[in-house]
């Protein structure tokens, strides 16, 4: 009863581990270094292969949004170039009204100088025929 007289029934006696051995045992390792070495490049590998897969990950994940910019920037280039047609065609249309407005005031404008100065005209006919010989042909006044 010598659980009894140190007080605790539970414990077992020194000397015995819980696990029914009676002394640790130590662990040592015979085996040579250069066989865990195939293990390690094991781990070495996945750690490797882990890496290239996450930077593919992101490399895809980076491609794929770049490539969504990229469709937006072309919908808003079609966009833009579509009003620009459509502005160049409206300026072409501005410019042909200014030319045939231009082409009417310039007839406008020979009208009224004509009807100014062709008033004048007969005065001066009158004039040139009053001063030179009624024998002279006038065929001209330039």
């Amino acid at each position: 009863m010598q659980g009894t007289a140190r007080g605790k029934a539970s414990e077992p006696p020194p000397g015995i581990l819980a696990t029914g051995e009676t002394t640790p045992m130590l662990r040592i390792n015979l085996l040579p270094p250069y066989i865990y070495d195939k293990q390690k490049k094991v781990h070495l590998a996945l750690l490797w292969a882990a890496i290239v897969a996450g930077a593919l990950g992101i490399f895809l994940f980076w491609f794929v949004t770049v490539n969504k910019q990229l469709e937006d920037q072309k919908k808003l280039e079609a966009t833009a170039v579509d009003y620009r047609t459509k502005f160049e065609g409206v300026e072409s249309k501005i410019k042909e009204e200014k030319n045939h407005v231009a082409d009417i005031k310039q007839r406008q404008d020979f009208i009224a100088n004509a009807q100014k100065y062709n008033d004048a005209w007969p005065a001066a006919f009158e004039t040139m025929r009053d001063v030179t010989a009624n024998n002279i042909l006038l065929k001209s006044m330039a």
